[in-house]
């Protein structure tokens, strides 16, 4: 788990399944087993999806922002290191098929993970697909023997025998949806006086702020704002900055309004902002604000109360 709601959406739905109170110190793990040795593995991969239906969450949000499934895959991919998780999601093959990927979930240590956990992964991917509006998602797992075992289909886990959680199959996924037709970028215009300097400097802020963990480039800014790369730099030098630094400033603002957001960690701020990593993060905001994110976080609390 990268993220406190996740962990409680884990809590609240294990223990429907269980029904008993689940003390705070059980880990997602026991959980997992606890259920699974009631409802069978197929449980697990129907507590990972769940995320489908959590609240919305600023990190959620990051995630589910683009249209293409596979950015989103990366996305995750990308959160799991800013939580500094022990396992990782990694793409095995993105072009088998139209709409399928390969995956594969591994121990950073060269450690084996328990199946459970893999099959929990496998739901909640399946989940942050849904919620990112992907449709027909499905999920299988090919067996030591070479036999297709679906575990998600159709909006739900599939039921799974308890044989799949003794071999080593879990740990691969062909995860499929339905491909849909690519939706128009729409530019986002500079609004009213396009040839202003500073107007142009807010729009390519606003135009960041829309989707912070994109990886903004120079000529893909100035085609959203209806400008030449050329355009568009020889007028940040104008103002007396450059596309990198505009792009920070935007982040770094973003950084401060999501601080005041209780639910989020500063690592989940550096992810949801865009930055890099969390290090990335603490340098930049330290540069631009003189004073370290926790230092910032706690004042800006504190004036909020």
């Amino acid at each position: 788990m990268t993220n406190r709601a996740m962990m409680g959406m884990l809590r609240m739905h294990a223990a429907a399944r269980l029904g008993r109170v689940v003390a705070q110190h059980e880990s997602k793990l026991e959980l997992l087993r606890a259920v699974a040795q009631q409802d069978g593995p197929g449980s697990a991969v129907a507590l990972g999806a769940t995320l489908r239906d959590a609240p919305p969450h600023p990190v959620f949000d990051a995630v589910t922002a683009p249209d293409d499934p596979i950015a989103v895959l990366e996305r995750w991919m990308r959160l799991e290191r800013f939580g500094h998780t022990r396992n990782r999601t990694r793409l095995v093959d993105s072009s088998v098929t139209p709409g399928s990927v390969g995956l594969e979930h591994v121990a950073q240590d060269g450690g084996t993970i328990d199946p459970l956990a893999d099959l929990f992964v496998w739901g909640m991917l399946a989940g942050v697909l849904e919620r990112s509006g992907c449709r027909g998602v499905s999920a299988e797992l090919t067996t030591d023997t070479g036999d297709s075992v679906v575990v998600y289909a159709d909006g739900g886990a599939a039921g799974l025998a308890a044989t799949v959680t003794e071999s080593n199959a879990t740990a691969r996924i062909l995860m499929r949806w339905s491909p849909t037709a690519e939706r128009p970028v729409v530019p986002h215009a500079v609004a009213d006086s396009p040839d202003t300097d500073d107007t142009v400097v807010t729009a390519l802020h606003r135009l960041v702020a829309s989707d912070l963990v994109h990886p903004w480039r120079v000529d893909e800014a100035a085609r959203a704002l209806a400008m030449s790369s050329r355009q568009l730099q020889r007028t940040l030098r104008a103002q007396e900055t450059t596309f990198s630094e505009a792009v920070q400033r935007a982040r770094i603002e973003a950084a401060r309004r999501l601080m005041l957001d209780r639910r989020v960690s500063l690592s989940e701020v550096a992810f949801c902002s865009g930055f890099s990593d969390a290090a990335h993060f603490s340098r930049l905001f330290r540069r631009h604000l003189d004073v370290p994110p926790s230092a910032y976080r706690d004042l800006a609390l504190a004036d909020a109360e």
